[in-house]
């Protein structure tokens, strides 16, 4: 590949080489975050869930891409157990100081809807699992790395078919279910076969879809009251 060489360099002078920044965080030797944004990637006593859902959120709020969008509640919610003891609702910290996808002067206007939606669906899981402990796992000190280890550390991983969460649910210790790509421009159609791969691996369809356009439109004219009505409504359309 031509970048190979590219890459190579950037790998030596960031994170293998002699030269590259290395820390300390109080006796636990870790790399640094490969964006060079000073975020400490993994921390001692993380506290983890039996289940971990993916809501992939900020920068689908500004986005027009016609790959992605959003499933409803229920249709993570339904593949887990009602013998949970905690959920994780792993997102992307809505906290501006955080890290984050989208550039600094769009923070904003794609972290409040993630906070609205966000405190939506803890509050969603906690009326439909009263016994379990539901935490938004967004704060500020939420890093790629800490979301890899809730996603891959949980008994039951629920994702879309975006990449992060498909590799994770693919990697999981437990078990993972992934949302089949149900149209011709969604991604990761390589996925389908997974089930018939592995037994830890279930794929599920969620036929109801909020595309990106969709939510970004509604999010943008803070129509938000029919916005979390699609979200938590099993059956209503917009």
């Amino acid at each position: 590949h031509p970048a190979r060489e590219r890459m190579e360099k950037w790998a030596e002078d960031h994170l293998w080489g002699p030269r590259a920044r290395r820390y300390d965080y109080g006796g636990t030797y870790q790399l640094p975050s490969p964006s060079g944004d000073g975020f400490r990637p993994l921390r001692p006593d993380l506290e983890l869930d039996d289940a971990a859902v993916h809501f992939r959120c900020g920068d689908l709020f500004r986005s027009n891409h016609p790959s992605f969008g959003f499933m409803k509640f229920d249709d993570a919610a339904r593949h887990i157990s009602p013998e949970v003891r905690s959920i994780g609702i792993v997102t992307n910290p809505t906290d501006s100081r955080g890290q984050n996808r989208l550039g600094k002067e769009q923070k904003e206007a794609g972290l409040k809807p993630c906070r609205i939606v966000g405190e939506a669906m803890r509050d969603y899981f906690a009326e439909r699992f009263p016994n379990a402990r539901v935490s938004l796992r967004n704060d500020v000190n939420e890093t790629v790395v800490t979301s890899y280890a809730r996603l891959i550390a949980a008994n039951q991983t629920v994702v879309g078919f975006g990449s992060f969460g498909v590799f994770a649910a693919v990697s999981s210790f437990g078990t993972g279910y992934v949302r089949r790509p149900d149209f011709p421009k969604a991604p990761n159609h390589w996925a389908k076969p997974l089930a018939e791969m592995y037994d830890d691996i279930e794929m599920f369809d969620a036929p109801h879809r909020l595309m990106a356009a969709q939510g970004s439109g509604m999010a943008g004219a803070n129509r938000y009251d029919e916005l979390l009505m699609w979200f938590r409504n099993a059956t209503y359309t917009v």
